[in-house]
């Protein structure tokens, strides 16, 4: 399975011969001082926030950046950082860990005329800090990239997009979980509906009239004509994506990034 974070920014990237030998490190974003001192400063701010120096050392700890190439239609991009796990171990009755600490690797896709970014296989609660680095890194200045954020209109359209007709044929909606969901006088904090082509149902008809927010959605897409097959994804409100189907080679990835770019533009 491959995960990634769909992100964006409306400044134009510049694609630079610059760009393309970017190395860029935790300290050059927070400083060598903060980065290993007890009290750091905040992170400048941004149009998105402030982020803690401290924070963001804590989820990316060493922390590089690195340019792969940099063309008009992506930059790629690849991020390092040290991951430590806590592997439970008994000795007897009494409960001890074992920790172990390795180097993680993110592929970034960034394209530069649309304004998306897309990080994979990174954890959830680490893409702010993802965004603050990158943001700072490749425009110059922290909080002007951030999660692209899938409102209830957008994901009614990206349930359009899927579901009609395409030189691929049309994808299929699968599972979709509603939340907030007042029906009959009847209140529900959430609604998890899983069938085959389900936006055919009259009970998801119901539901989506409904529901105050569309929380995820599961769904095979159309058949992707550069990769010569359908894929099995699912997608939340908060940009994060899971593709379900084998993992897939780089140009496969590219285009199906091109696919949802395509998707979220509708």
């Amino acid at each position: 399975m491959q995960a990634l974070h769909i992100t964006e920014t409306r400044a134009i990237v510049p694609v630079t011969r610059k760009l393309s030998q970017l190395r860029f490190t935790l300290e050059d974003l927070i400083g060598p001082a903060a980065a290993s001192a007890e009290e750091e400063p905040e992170a400048p701010g941004g149009l998105r926030g402030r982020l803690s120096s401290r924070r963001i050392g804590q989820l990316l700890p060493n922390a590089v950046l690195q340019c792969q190439k940099a063309s008009s239609e992506f930059i790629e991009l690849n991020l390092t950082y040290d991951r430590t796990v806590r592997i439970p171990e008994y000795v007897t009755r009494e409960r001890r860990y074992r920790t172990f600490t390795y180097t993680a690797s993110s592929e970034i896709l960034w394209r530069p005329e649309t304004g998306f970014c897309f990080v994979m296989d990174i954890p959830k609660r680490a893409i702010k800090a993802v965004t603050w680095i990158l943001s700072s890194a490749v425009l110059g200045y922290p909080g002007r990239l951030s999660s692209y954020d899938l409102s209830q209109a957008k994901m009614r359209k990206v349930i359009q997009f899927l579901t009609k007709s395409s030189p691929g044929g049309p994808g299929e909606l699968v599972r979709a979980v509603f939340r907030d969901i007042e029906m009959n006088g009847n209140f529900f904090e959430e609604v998890n509906i899983r069938a085959r082509d389900l936006n055919k149902l009259d009970l998801y008809k119901e539901v989506v009239k409904s529901a105050g927010h569309i929380h995820a959605i599961s769904f095979v897409t159309p058949i992707i004509m550069d990769i010569g097959r359908a894929l099995v994804c699912r997608m939340d409100s908060s940009g994060a994506m899971q593709i379900y189907s084998q993992r897939l080679a780089s140009d496969s990835l590219r285009a199906l990034l091109l696919w949802l770019e395509e998707m979220f533009a509708k």
